[in-house]
């Protein structure tokens, strides 16, 4: 295969669309592509992206052309450093989903969910990315996520698009139940559980979000389960913990704690005793779901190997007996502090 032929076949895969940066790293020169522009007719939908003729513009189209010109910069090297390293013929469509993805509404298209898509693309870059262009919608993070391929497009992951798409409709009413409905839309094709939605929700750092939920996803959350969110609960478990620990010359957090592991947020304690490492969650419903059991062993495990202990309490212990909580959360306590008393003597 010549080089003319694969970038046939390169445009055939990404909607019709091709960007200077490929041409230049098959080999083809800049003045060829300038001569496809002016007597082929080659479109340019942005700088250095361009629709073959005969191509009619379509959704599908708008989004390879918006991926092609913001992961250009990056996704050239990234492809050089192949051809360095012996690789000739990477697979130039794939550079894409280390440097930009699709997110929120537009991948919920893409995962089949039956929503008029956005005006303008809506893609997720990593956080130090500064290739904006104009009609593009463009949300940064500092931890990028692995693609998912729709349609041959590289998505984000479920978490993510609708984290984004929670962040981005924040300002406009109703868009809980538009989340609510595709969030059950994923659970019913299989592709994400309510169940890990849920998880999601509650602790948004374990899959490499920002700790602080989109108030849409949060409200989210109440519509498929009620009894969701139990911050009440939680406050009222909180003023015992700490009235538990003061009585032992102890100190409990006031707030959620971040847990660091080589300087990377890990989890979040509901409440936490930092001096003696010992995390204290306090569970809502949605945790008796096998997946979120699942989920919480691992993260727990994970706790474990940093040498943090973790006890779970159920927001119905709570509701039904303070009294039972407290001493359940001394004799705990007193547990703990033996224990740590004993690893300092060791």
């Amino acid at each position: 295969m010549d080089r003319y032929e694969r970038l046939a076949q390169l445009a055939a895969s990404q909607g019709g669309h091709v960007a200077a940066w490929q041409c230049r790293v098959i080999g083809i020169p800049n003045q060829w592509v300038h001569e496809q522009r002016r007597r082929r007719g080659w479109s340019v939908v942005h700088e250095g992206v361009y629709r073959l003729p005969g191509v009619p513009s379509s959704w599908t189209g708008d989004l390879w052309a918006a991926l092609l010109s913001t992961a250009a910069p990056r996704a050239r090297k990234t492809v050089e450093s192949a051809q360095v390293s012996g690789q000739l013929n990477p697979p130039l469509g794939l550079t894409l989903s280390p440097h930009a993805l699709v997110t929120a509404w537009s991948a919920a298209k893409l995962y089949g969910f039956e929503r008029p898509p956005p005006a303008r693309p809506q893609l997720l870059l990593p956080q130090d990315t500064r290739n904006a262009r104009s009609g593009i919608h463009v949300t940064r993070t500092r931890l990028f996520p692995d693609h998912v391929l729709r349609d041959g497009l590289p998505c984000a992951p479920p978490a993510r698009v609708l984290w984004d798409a929670a962040w981005i409709g924040r300002k406009s009413g109703g868009v809980a139940k538009t989340l609510h409905d595709f969030a059950v839309f994923l659970d019913r094709t299989r592709v994400f559980a309510v169940a890990e939605f849920l998880a999601t929700v509650d602790e948004p750092v374990l899959d490499g979000l920002p700790r602080r939920v989109p108030r849409a996803l949060r409200r989210t959350a109440e519509l498929l389960s009620p009894g969701f969110s139990h911050s009440r609960t939680e406050a009222r478990a909180r003023q015992v913990v700490q009235r538990v620990a003061a009585a032992r010359g102890l100190v409990a957090s006031s707030r959620p704690v971040p847990i660091r592991k080589d300087g990377r947020i890990v989890a979040e304690a509901d409440i936490a005793i930092e001096s003696l490492r010992w995390d204290i969650e306090i569970d809502g419903p949605h945790h008796s779901f096998l997946a979120v059991q699942r989920r919480d062993r691992r993260r727990d495990q994970g706790l474990t190997g940093i040498d943090w202990i973790t006890s779970r309490y159920p927001t119905e212990l709570l509701d039904e007996s303070l009294t039972d909580f407290e001493a359940s959360v001394a004799t705990d306590l007193d547990r703990i502090v033996s224990l740590r008393r004993r690893d300092a003597a060791a």
